[in-house]
C-alpha cells in the first residue's frame, strides 16, 4: 500500500500491516535522491507481538492483514493524501471471531501519523495482560548512498570519506524513551550486541534516532508499562558499518472489554525542534523532547538560545551563511568591552616587562620574595595578570554550546557561498590521495579552504599580539595545530570562529590606536621598595 503526500511517500505491507518505506521528499541523500528512514524491504516497524494463553509467541507481523476502505487499481494500493486527512485499515482474523485492526490516518501536512490497534475478542488470547509494539530497524543513515558506496574500491578516498559521513552519522545513533520522569537513553556504541530493559514506570514515548532523522512513537491514551532496547553494532569492513536498533514498547492489556483500541501517534521525520513543539502542543503536555536533540545539559539551555537566535535571523536573512556571520559579529559586539580591557591589560603586562624581568633576577633564589615583588608591583601599575583572559572565559560556553548547532537539521544541506554547499559539513574543494602520509594524520583525505583561511588569519592575530621572542615558535605552533585538528570540522562552524577571529584582529588594531603612541617606560627605580630592611644591631645577641 502506497501512501503519497507532498511530503512523503510510505509503502505498507499487508504482511504484519507494518510500514517497509518512509521516503521524505523535501530532504536528499548525497546522491541526491529523497531520504529513506527504513532500510529497504524491512517490514519489521510497527509490528506488534504477544504471548498465548498456550505460552505461544505470537507475532501477529507474520499475519495477513486485508485492506478496507481502499480499492486497488491493477492489482496495486494507493492513496494519495493531497489537500485532507485519509486513512485506512487492516484487519488479521484469528479465528474464533478474534481479530486485530490496525487503522492508519495521515495528514498532507505533517510528519505525525496517526495509528491505532484494535483488539477484538482477544481476552483470552493474549497472556501475561500485555502486548509489545515494536521498532525494529533502526533509523537508516541519510549521510550516504550504499548502493553508490558498494561501487567505490574499499582503499579509495571516496570510500574512506564515504566511511566517514556513516561514523559521523552513527555517533549520533541510539535509542531513547521518555520513562517516568527523566528520559533514558541506550547508545549500542561498539559493541557486537547488547539488551537492556526497564520497568516500574510509564512509558510515555520511544525514539530510534540518527543525526538527523528519528522515528518516534507515543502513546495517546495510555502510557507504557515497560521498554526493551536492543542494539547491534556491524563493523565498518561489513556494509560500511551502522547500528541497528530494536526498541519494544510494552502496552497494558489487563482487563479490557470485548472491543478494546490503543491510540497512537508516529513522527516519522527531522530531529526538529519545532516538530517536537508542535507534537507537545497537540498532546497538551510537556514531553522532555528537547532530550532528542541529543545535547549535553550543562550546555544545553545557551545552546537553545543560540539556536532561537539562528532562526530568528534566519527568518529575515535567507542565508544561513550570513546569519552565521551576524552572529558572530553580534558576539564580538557583545564582548567588545572585555576585549578591549583585555588588550589594554596585556598592553600594561608588556609595559612592566622590564621590571618583572629585574626582579625575575634579583630574586631567583627567592621564589617567596620574587612572588611578593610581583604582587607589589601589579598593584603599584594596577595591572591584573589575567586580564587578558576575560574574553576568553566568556567565549568557552559560547564555543561549546554553538558546536551541537551545526549539526541540527536547519543547516544539513545548507549553502552559503561558491564552494560552501553545506554548512553542516566540511567545505571540500579536493582529496588527498591515500598513499600521501598526511591523510594518517589528524588532517584526512580533505582538503578544505576555510580552516586554511583561519589559520592564517590565527598566524597574522599571533603575530601581532606576539611581543615576547621566547614565545615566538607558538606564532607557528598554533595555527598548524589548529589546522590540523579542525580540518574535519563542520564549514559553518569553521565560518564562525574565522569571522569572529577577523574581527578580533580589527578590535586589536582599533585599541591599539586609542592607546599611547608612545608607551611610557618603566620609573627607575621603582617606587615600591623591594629589599627586606636589616635586623638592627641592637637587638643583636653578642
Amino acid at each position: 500500500i502506497t501512501i503519497e503526500s507532498p511530503l512523503y511517500r510510505g509503502i505498507f505491507s499487508t504482511k504484519g500491516g507494518t510500514i517497509k518505506e518512509w521516503i521524505l521528499k523535501e530532504h536528499q541523500d548525497p546522491a541526491g535522491e529523497p531520504v529513506n528512514l527504513i532500510r529497504n524491504n524491512n517490514s519489521g516497524n510497527l509490528g506488534i507481538a504477544f504471548l498465548s494463553l498456550e505460552g505461544d509467541s505470537v507475532k501477529p507481523a507474520d499475519l495477513d492483514f486485508i485492506p478496507e476502505n481502499i480499492t486497488p487499481i491493477n492489482g496495486n494500493y494507493t492513496i494519495s493524501v493531497d489537500d485532507q486527512k485519509k486513512n485506512f485499515t487492516l484487519t488479521a482474523d484469528l479465528g474464533k471471531e478474534r481479530k486485530i485492526r490496525k487503522r492508519y490516518t495521515f495528514d498532507p501536512n505533517s510528519l505525525t501519523i496517526t495509528m491505532g490497534i484494535e483488539f477484538e475478542n482477544c481476552q483470552e488470547l493474549i497472556n501475561n495482560q500485555k502486548y509489545s509494539l515494536i521498532w525494529g530497524t533502526g533509523i537508516r543513515t541519510s549521510e550516504a548512498n550504499f548502493d553508490e558506496a558498494q561501487k567505490t574500491p574499499e582503499l579509495s578516498v571516496e570510500r574512506r570519506i564515504i566511511q566517514n559521513n556513516i561514523e559521523d552519522d552513527m555517533r549520533y545513533s541510539k535509542s531513547m524513551a521518555l520513562f517516568g520522569s527523566g528520559v533514558e537513553k541506550f547508545d549500542i556504541k561498539n559493541t557486537p550486541y547488547r539488551e537492556e530493559e526497564l520497568s516500574s514506570g510509564d512509558v510515555h514515548w520511544i525514539t530510534t534516532k540518527s543525526k538527523y532523522f528519528c522515528a518516534t512513537v507515543i502513546p495517546k491514551d495510555n502510557p507504557g508499562i515497560n521498554v526493551k532496547f536492543g542494539g547491534q553494532s556491524i563493523p565498518k569492513e561489513a556494509l560500511l558499518g551502522r547500528k541497528n536498533y530494536v526498541t519494544v514498547l510494552t502496552m497494558d492489556f489487563s482487563s479490557p472489554p470485548p472491543l478494546f483500541t490503543d491510540n497512537f501517534l508516529v513522527y516519522l521525520g527531522p530531529v526538529d525542534k519545532r516538530k517536537f513543539e508542535e507534537l507537545a502542543k497537540e498532546l497538551g503536555k510537556d514531553l522532555k523532547f528537547k532530550e532528542v536533540l541529543d545535547i549535553n545539559s550543562w550546555i544545553r539551555g545557551l545552546s537553545m538560545l543560540i539556536y532561537q537566535i539562528f532562526l530568528f535571523l534566519h527568518s529575515f536573512i535567507p542565508n544561513y551563511g550570513l546569519v552565521i556571520i551576524v552572529f558572530s559579529i553580534l558576539i564580538n559586539f557583545l564582548l567588545y568591552p572585555l576585549t578591549a580591557k583585555s588588550y589594554k591589560s596585556m598592553k600594561k603586562m608588556q609595559e612592566i616587562q622590564p621590571l618583572l624581568t629585574e626582579i625575575r633576577e634579583k630574586y631567583k633564589k627567592e621564589p617567596q620574595k620574587f612572588q611578593q615583588a610581583q604582587l607589589k608591583i601589579y598593584k603599584e601599575y594596577k595591572v591584573n595578570p589575567v586580564g587578558g583572559c576575560l574574553p576568553m572565559l566568556f567565549q568557552m560556553p559560547i564555543f561549546f554550546s554553538i558546536y551541537p548547532i551545526f549539526r541540527s537539521i536547519e543547516l544539513r544541506g545548507a549553502p552559503f557561498i561558491w564552494w560552501i554547499t553545506d554548512l553542516s559539513k566540511p567545505d571540500t574543494i579536493a582529496t588527498i590521495p591515500s598513499i600521501l602520509p598526511l591523510n594518517n594524520l589528524m588532517y584526512g583525505n580533505q582538503v578544505n579552504i576555510l580552516v586554511i583561511i583561519y589559520a592564517i588569519s590565527l598566524f597574522i592575530q599571533q603575530k601581532i599580539m606576539m611581543k615576547d621572542p621566547k614565545q615566538k615558535a607558538m606564532v607557528y605552533i598554533m595555527p598548524i595545530m589548529l589546522l590540523l585538528l579542525l580540518n574535519r570540522w563542520y564549514s559553518g562552524f569553521i565560518l564562525y570562529w574565522l569571522f569572529f577571529n577577523l574581527l578580533s584582529i580589527i578590535q586589536r588594531y582599533l585599541v591599539r590606536e586609542k592607546g599611547e603612541p608612545n608607551p611610557k617606560p618603566a620609573p627607575e627605580p621603582l617606587k615600591v621598595k623591594l629589599h627586606s630592611k636589616k635586623p638592627s644591631k641592637k637587638g643583636k645577641k653578642k
